[in-house]
This record gives structure tokens, sequence and C-alpha cells, in this order.
């Protein structure tokens, strides 16, 4: 199975500690990045990922342009947006680019944790060889 990524992007490793306390019984790993251009670079390796950024106080203009960015160039992908209190009235403006949750708090995180196990299981695809992907392909099915 080829499966996406849960990209996580801070400065600090608070959302991850308790991402993985969330997550621990889905097996789901979280892979750290600590800048953005990072984070964009591992949604290019991994273009059917589930990127979640760190809102913090300057950068909502770069998170912003990222969402729309990402929506065109990866549509398998998406993005979570992780902030502090201080920053829940972005959240509509963060959805309305493209955040497909936003959460304030590193306790309310149950509600992400099945975001992101429904989010793999949906987009996680078996590996094929090229012969079985014609095959699946073709209008009248395989042998």
């Amino acid at each position: 199975m080829i499966r996406p990524r849960l990209i996580l992007c801070e400065k600090t490793s608070a959302w991850a500690i308790a991402l993985r306390w969330a997550l621990a019984d889905s097996g789901l790993r979280v892979y750290e990045t600590r800048t953005l251009a990072d984070a964009w670079q591992q949604l290019v390796l991994f273009p059917a990922s589930l990127l979640a950024l760190e809102l913090r106080g300057g950068n909502l203009g770069e998170i912003v342009r990222l969402l729309v960015q990402q929506r065109q160039t990866f549509p398998h992908g998406a993005m979570v947006v992780l902030a502090r209190r201080e920053h829940a009235d972005c959240e509509w403006v963060l959805r309305e680019a493209g955040a497909i949750h936003v959460v304030t708090s590193q306790r309310d995180l149950v509600p992400l944790a099945r975001l992101v196990s429904r989010f793999v299981q949906r987009t996680s695809v078996p590996s094929r060889g090229l012969l079985e992907t014609i095959w699946d392909r073709l209008p009248w099915g395989s042998p």
C-alpha cells in the first residue's frame, strides 16, 4: 500500500507530542518539519498527504498562500491548521482558503485524530503493477 503521510510543520514539538498521543491507537506516524519550505518539499514528495501547519503570530499570510496553492497543486492532499486560542478568530479565513480543519487547543485533538485516520484510509492506494493498472482501466475489466 502507498500510504499518505501526516506531515507536521511547527517550531517546537508541542503539537507533535499531542498528536502522537491522540494517534497512538491508529499506528500512524507524524513526520515533523520545522519550516514551511521543508513541509512543502515533503508534500511535493508525498502529494496525497495531510499537511498540518502551526499558525504563529506572523505567518498567517504565508499559510493562507500555501492553502490556496495546495488546493491547486495537490488536489489529493489536504491541510489542517494548528493554532493557539488567540488565533481562533482566523478560523474561517483559513477554512475559506482551504483548511479542512482548524484546531485551537492541544487538548482537543480527538476529532483531528479521527479526521486523519479517515483521510489516510480514503487516500491509501494499493501499489499495483503496470499490467494490473492497465487491466483495471479497460472498459471490460481484468480477465
